[in-house]
């Protein structure tokens, strides 16, 4: 099990240097340890996409969210 702090900083890490293609490319890194019988690296990879999807999606609401304020404060405005 990876810790947090290490897992937030590679999936940080994939998405700068992956952009929108970084869970996926993760994934892939994850299989292809899975064909070589590394099981536990494999284990890492999937965490490590799994939070860029966290993180991805975090962005997105966020992003809806403060898109609906700037919306509310124009027609209060």
């Amino acid at each position: 099990m990876i810790e947090a702090a290490d897992l937030a900083r590679a999936a940080r890490r994939m998405i700068e240097n992956h952009g929108s293609r970084a869970a996926d490319e993760a994934e892939r890194r994850a299989q292809n340890l899975l064909a070589f019988g590394e099981a536990d690296a494999a284990a890492s990879w999937w965490q490590i996409a799994a939070a860029i999807r966290r993180m991805r999606k975090n962005e997105h609401d966020n992003g809806a969210a403060e898109e609906s304020a700037t919306a509310a404060d124009a027609a209060d405005g």
